[in-house]
């Protein structure tokens, strides 16, 4: 996951993430994850309806998510994001929520992309 948020050194303190938040946050919910080559390629987390603080009860959430950096702009990350939704869904959600870093525009129109305001 690190290595796909390499990107955001620039104005992030350290690591984007621990194994202890990520330990934590299978906890609340749980992560799809890629395996490629014997190794983890990609990843998303994925919490359902009432779940995450700060977010209405009908409303399920992802985010962290992260493909490695040489497998991006294959489609796999659009993947990861139609798996959470399908799972979101089936939960009862009737609407998924995220968070993304506002310094990062290609990621605003990314989502945009995909039908997200």
């Amino acid at each position: 996951m690190n290595c796909a948020f390499a990107i955001e050194r620039y104005f992030l303190d350290g690591e984007r993430t621990s194994p202890d938040e990520i330990a934590s946050l299978i906890g609340s919910g749980g992560f799809l994850v890629l395996e490629y080559a014997g190794g983890l390629c990609g990843a998303v987390l994925v919490q359902g309806p009432g779940v995450r603080a700060g977010v209405p009860p009908s409303h399920a959430y992802f985010g962290m998510l992260s493909v490695l950096p040489e497998l991006q702009g294959k489609g796999l990350g659009l993947r990861l994001v139609r798996v959470a939704e399908a799972m979101a869904e089936a939960s009862g959600a009737t609407s998924m929520r995220l968070r993304i870093i506002n310094l990062r525009e290609e990621l605003s129109r990314w989502y945009r992309s995909l039908g997200y305001r």
